[in-house]
């Protein structure tokens, strides 16, 4: 099967992405042989031109007086390249396009004969609420981008729930298959029985988006902690969180490019030296970040909204904060793990045999291969 992968920004070949670990996972399938479509326009918009870079910072200080020519200026780049893309598939004879987080520029997709088959956890809902041009065009391609798939691969219940009731999707050409974790061979995955030091005890917190992440209320639980006298540092990495530590106990390794091997190395580091993830979000249509923490034994601390439930079950991977959300519960949780490290033990143990059994992308191409195989017949 001829498979052309569409997706913005970065080659998929590259390690550091969703896209890259789906380009992989459709690769270790002997049937399947899959190309990265217009692969150099979208090293073009991953910035790894001056050109691009020179673009981007156009569009950013444009954005600040209108929000809507910086969509135009942005969005050239993505319509040549999804032409260029369509044209390469066409070339190519694919059986089917996959479409990795793409709808910005889905209209010009209307008009090739290759079915298409849409994977994306919606941007859109990460996008915490405010009426810009650029949410509603978004939110509008989105619409477009569901109606014209032949079948959509969402990640979580949620996001297939939301599909449905926000974006008028069709619920029979829906399937929730959860993504896998970490870009490791064997060898390198710890194994499950590992045990972590609670000595010092250190919290992990991964995200760009802070605010939605819950940056401000893991700080909160750190200082709760320590104001108890109990010994508790916060491992922060993501773009702009310095701006939220400003705290004794919060060490900021900011934002790491993971194609880049050094900071791969701190990366992995960072995964190493942490007791627990914690992941208090407002809100979550996936979370990668804590199926990530799976493959690496590390228990997950994390609020039951959006998919999260579906990747962490209570005292099983990880410990739920229900809702609605008390800075209280949270402290507890923490404080459970740092005075139970038998738990952190077990949790950990567990976090690793569901990343074996079901989150990971081995079992995620047993279920989609079918569906792309429907597609085109």
């Amino acid at each position: 099967m001829k498979i052309g992968l569409l997706t913005f920004r970065r080659n998929a070949k590259n390690s550091g992405s969703t896209a890259h670990y789906i380009y992989r996972a459709l690769s270790a399938n002997p049937k399947n042989t899959v190309h990265h479509l217009a692969a150099d326009h979208a090293e073009e918009l991953a910035g790894t031109h001056l050109r691009a870079r020179v673009f981007r910072k156009i569009s950013t200080v444009v954005s600040l007086a209108n929000p809507r020519r910086s969509l135009f200026v942005q969005s050239k780049a993505e319509r040549r390249y999804t032409k260029a893309a369509i044209e390469d598939a066409e070339k190519i004879g694919c059986d089917v396009i996959i479409g990795c987080f793409c709808a910005n520029e889905c209209d010009l997709l209307q008009a090739t004969p290759i079915p298409v088959t849409y994977i994306t956890d919606i941007n859109t809902l990460q996008i915490e609420e405010d009426e810009s041009a650029g949410r509603v065009l978004k939110i509008e391609r989105e619409h477009l981008m569901f109606s014209l798939s032949s079948a959509m691969v969402l990640p979580s219940q949620f996001v297939a729930e939301s599909a449905i009731h926000e974006y008028g999707a069709d619920p029979d050409t829906i399937h929730v298959v959860e993504w896998g974790g970490a870009d490791m061979v064997s060898s390198e995955l710890p194994d499950m029985g590992v045990r972590r030091s609670t000595d010092p005890f250190e919290l992990l917190f991964i995200g760009h988006q802070r605010h939605r992440k819950g940056l401000d209320r893991a700080i909160r639980t750190v200082e709760n902690l320590n104001a108890e006298g109990i010994g508790v540092r916060l491992l922060t990495i993501g773009r702009n969180a310095e701006k939220m530590t400003a705290s004794p106990y919060v060490d900021d390794l900011g934002h790491l490019d993971l194609k880049n091997d050094a900071d791969r190395k701190v990366f992995e580091g960072a995964f190493r030296r942490a007791t627990c993830l914690l992941h208090p979000a407002r809100g979550e249509p996936y979370g990668h970040v804590l199926v990530e923490a799976c493959a690496r034994s590390l228990p997950v601390v994390c609020t039951s909204v959006g998919g999260m439930p579906q990747i962490i079950r209570n005292e099983v991977n990880g410990l739920l904060i229900s809702e609605p959300f008390d800075q209280s519960s949270l402290d507890d949780a923490v404080r459970r793990l740092v005075l139970e490290p038998e738990l952190v033990s077990r949790l950990g143990a567990r976090a690793c045999l569901e990343s074996q059994n079901r989150l990971n992308w081995s079992s995620w191409l047993d279920q989609v291969q079918p569906i792309l195989e429907s597609c085109t017949v």
